[in-house]
């Protein structure tokens, strides 16, 4: 999933110089956390029973982001989330494609086979798979946080100049983007609304013209 599910974040650092060969121990940390940062995520879903559809759905969501990370060259923040959620049913069937179901198997196809083949650990109990649970976190968290701080001089200023790299990031800028869009408002107080154009008013120049005036809206969409 490092490498395979993460080629639209590869090939941006690429472009932005950051390569092989030209800066192989920064990329190399870069994996390193991305790998870590995935394990925190895969922590908390690190139970034997009914976890395998869950598994196999964040390797098809994998595969499905990026998909469009490179072949639509979209960033998966929460604005693009909101539109995803808006789109309607149809318009999303002109999306289909046979490029996505091969992202899709790229990412998820051989996995998938060796999740559904893997036999599940021997019953334990429920204190006994939490603690293994949360050791798999703390470990994880811990690699993640030690690994920042080694990389923090070469990727703080990388991260600076291109603050896109962090919405590339797979299957992880997805589920963060989501989990913000569907659960900030549920923590947000409701505020009522204030007239923003109460005072607003026509000039002196406006004063003599017979003709309404055109009021032009420009909406864009998230560039890199």
């Amino acid at each position: 999933g490092t490498v395979a599910g993460n080629l639209a974040l590869w090939s941006e650092l690429f472009r932005v110089g950051v390569g092989v060969f030209s800066q192989p121990v920064l990329l190399l940390g870069i994996a390193v956390l991305v790998w870590s940062a995935t394990t925190v995520l895969l922590s908390l879903l690190a139970w034997p029973r009914g976890m395998k559809p869950v598994w196999v759905a964040l390797l098809v969501l994998a595969g499905v982001a990026q998909h469009y990370m490179l072949d639509f060259g979209v960033l998966i923040d929460t604005t693009m989330i909101g539109n995803v959620l808006a789109t309607d049913a149809r318009e999303a069937r002109d999306l289909l494609s046979p490029g996505l179901l091969g992202h899709v198997l790229l990412v998820a196809g051989l996995p998938t086979l060796w999740l559904w083949r893997l036999p599940l650990l021997a019953r334990r109990s429920a204190w006994g798979q939490l603690a293994r649970s949360v050791l798999l976190l703390v470990a994880s968290v811990g690699l993640l946080a030690g690994g920042t701080l080694v990389m923090y001089r070469q990727i703080a200023p990388l991260v600076r100049s291109h603050m896109h790299l962090r919405y590339t990031i797979n299957p992880l800028a997805s589920i963060l983007s989501t989990a913000a869009v569907t659960l900030k408002p549920l923590f947000k107080r409701g505020k009522p609304f204030v007239p923003i154009s109460a005072g607003a008013a026509l000039g002196a120049s406006y004063a003599g013209q017979t003709r309404v005036p055109l009021l032009v809206l420009v909406v864009g969409e998230t560039a890199r």
